[in-house]
């Protein structure tokens, strides 16, 4: 860059002339803090007496250089008067800084500008989209058959976009409401028995223009109006899997059985694990989960770090989802030894 940065400067001041003749561009001195040119008369350097801080030489159609709209008397080189011719200008061929392949360079463009625009390129501003996302009320995953009346909950960054003015949101690709704020809304109750998904809209205006670095109005990127989007949030039905131990020695055949089994989650796939501690007392163990999942890898008897598997009984049960729905087949493993458990109680680990 020091070589690319020498040449531009070395080019630019000798491309300024005089009937032919070089110029020696105005230099600050270093003690003083002014504004020195060469007199190319007295073929010496002479002190303007013009701070340097804030004011920039520049050629003047009579031939001396002027200062801050002051004509320093002293002429850019011998026997010129009036006249000012200045040689060709630069066609950028290399980028580098603010300037771009094409750029033109003019002998008249002031030297410190065009050193700063090398230097301190002009950053034009960044943009930022304006972003809707939608979130609704957890969990989303549900037993199949819940009644829900789930809240969903939107929020709006404006980021550089315009003013939102239109907010909708849509249940299955239906709006269901539509005004001029994103705002919360929570759906009446209905009993979840296939997914259904919830997503957002939002209208904008144009946003505002924005200022590069050198503040001023930079409008490149500049956001349009439009809609933007959410994602979606979709509640879904899963089947509840169901494990305890058992109390009595009736047998776990009816769905009431098995949903009143103490310990139960949603959604068992293939690793599914459940453990069930039977206390002194209790009268045996049981597991169950939908019949469309494989059967177990494993039933092990913790203490005994033994696969007891082949020990327990397997049934098909039809078991409902929530509040009444539409039974399934269940697979159901259980143990139900003659005597209570004693001792301090056993542990069975089922992993699908």
């Amino acid at each position: 860059m020091d070589f690319v940065l020498k040449a531009i400067i070395e080019n630019y001041v000798n491309s300024v002339a005089l009937n032919g003749v070089p110029v020696n561009y105005p230099q600050i001195d270093p003690i003083t803090g002014h504004w020195r040119v060469f007199d190319p008369v007295a073929n010496a350097w002479n002190d303007t007496g013009q701070s340097a801080e804030g004011k920039t030489p520049e050629p003047g159609a009579n031939g001396n250089w002027w200062i801050n709209g002051v004509d320093t008397g002293i002429p850019f080189a011998a026997g010129v008067a009036t006249q000012v011719e200045m040689g060709g200008g630069i066609t950028v061929s290399n980028a580098l800084g603010g300037w771009k392949n094409g750029d033109s360079i003019d002998p008249a463009d002031n030297v410190f500008d065009v050193l700063r625009r090398l230097l301190n390129p002009v950053v034009p501003p960044v943009y930022v989209q304006a972003v809707l996302s939608l979130a609704g009320s957890q969990p989303l995953e549900r037993e199949i058959g819940e009644i829900i009346s789930p809240t969903l909950t939107p929020t709006w960054n404006q980021n550089d976009g315009g003013e939102l003015t239109q907010y909708r949101l849509s249940k299955g690709g239906i709006v269901m409401y539509s005004g001029p704020a994103a705002v919360a809304r929570t759906d009446a109750q209905f009993q979840l028995t296939a997914s259904v998904t919830y997503q957002a809209t939002a209208d904008h205006g144009q946003g505002p223009i924005k200022n590069d670095s050198d503040g001023n109005p930079h409008a490149d990127g500049r956001i349009a109006a439009g809609t933007k989007t959410s994602g979606q949030a979709v509640y879904t039905p899963r089947r509840r899997y169901f494990f305890g131990f058992l109390e009595t020695m009736d047998t776990p055949d009816t769905s009431v059985r098995i949903r009143g089994l103490a310990q139960s989650a949603l959604n068992a796939q293939v690793g599914t694990i459940m453990s069930v501690y039977i206390p002194p007392g209790g009268r045996g163990c049981c597991f169950a989960y939908p019949a469309s999942l494989k059967a177990p890898a494993s039933i092990l008897h913790q203490r005994l770090n033994m696969n007891v598997m082949s020990g327990f009984t397997h049934i098909l049960v039809d078991v409902e989802g929530a509040n009444g729905f539409a039974p399934e087949s269940y697979r159901v493993y259980y143990d139900q030894p003659e005597f209570p458990y004693g001792g301090e109680g056993e542990t069975f680990i089922l992993t699908i």
